[in-house]
């Protein structure tokens, strides 16, 4: 069996350019919105690591949706947990974003002058 190669940085940013390229061309209105707000949180500063997932989940249910099929039954961030080797590790992950964006928060209001 041959082993995959990881790609480079030119051919992960070629698959990124064809999806947003099918998104634009295929997704309809709702699509577009949730792939805007997932890169609007990934490309943040951080202080929105806790809603990366839940982005993500529903940009993974909008596109569902715009192809006809239904969410009905899914719970939150299961289109998420599919990828994972093993499912309950969003739960860490999840709590590992929230601590970080507590920890941004408390830094913020230290260096923020007192009125």
């Amino acid at each position: 069996m041959e082993a995959i190669q990881p790609l480079n940085q030119q051919q992960v940013l070629d698959k990124i350019e064809k999806f947003q390229n099918g998104i634009l061309l295929w997704g309809g209105p709702e699509v577009l919105k949730a792939y805007l707000d997932y890169r609007v949180i990934a490309g943040g500063t951080g202080k929105n690591n806790s809603q990366l997932f839940p982005s993500i989940d529903r940009l993974h249910q909008a596109i569902r949706e715009d192809i006809g099929l239904s969410n009905l039954g899914l719970e939150n961030l299961d289109t998420v947990r599919l990828y994972l080797k093993n499912p309950s590790e969003l739960d860490q992950l999840t709590e590992i974003a929230s601590q970080s964006k507590s920890n941004l928060e408390v830094e913020g209001n230290a260096s923020s002058p007192s009125a």
